[in-house]
């Protein structure tokens, strides 16, 4: 890597939108870069994303480097480190989410009341009649309605984990909840 006076000229360059500077800087600044998302993120996929975000947000804030605050590989670095950390809460979330999904899954199985079992809320009439509403629809309705208000999933996390179309997803969320808001309402 060059020394830090030709990355901070660089940055600062960026900051302009040069796109011949950008090139150098990532030339000369990503393979360090590159390291401290891998050691962060012990996977090699996930750092390569990480690179790549914290690229595109140095290319836009690039203009806002000031070099009175610090070195310009420090900041880009600190940069690589939140975007890091930004994609190890994603993956935790969607690990959480997937485990309890499956937990769910094994509830319903044995027969379980999901909810109820989950929250010990045995005495609450409104959350058994969610349960008897959430039991009454079509299952790809069920589950996608679950997997969007109570597991959190995003539509086009939902396109993946289905492998359905995304108005196909939406047609049963919004039908869903409209059988849940009419049984609720009886």
């Amino acid at each position: 890597m060059q020394n830090q006076a030709e990355i901070q000229k660089l940055l600062v360059l960026c900051g302009t939108h040069s796109q011949t500077a950008f090139e150098q800087l990532y030339q000369q600044a990503s393979p360090k870069l590159y390291g401290t998302a891998m050691r962060l993120l012990q996977n090699g996929e996930l750092a390569d994303e990480a690179l790549q975000e914290a690229f595109v947000h140095i290319w836009h804030k690039a203009s806002e480097y000031d070099p009175e605050k610090g070195s310009a590989f420090a900041w880009m670095a600190t940069i690589v480190r939140y975007r890091a950390l930004d994609i190890i809460r994603r993956e935790k979330s969607q690990q959480n989410r997937s485990e309890a999904m499956a937990n769910e899954q094994l509830a319903l199985q044995q027969g379980e009341d999901f909810f109820i079992h989950e929250l010990h809320v045995d005495e609450d009439q409104h959350l058994q009649l969610l349960q008897e509403c959430l039991k009454a629809l079509d299952s790809q309705q069920r589950k996608s309605v679950l997997l969007s208000y109570y597991y959190g999933y995003s539509h086009s996390e939902m396109v993946t984990r289905l492998k359905r179309p995304l108005g196909t997803i939406k047609s049963w969320i919004r039908r869903g909840m409209e059988s849940v808001r009419e049984c609720m309402q009886r």
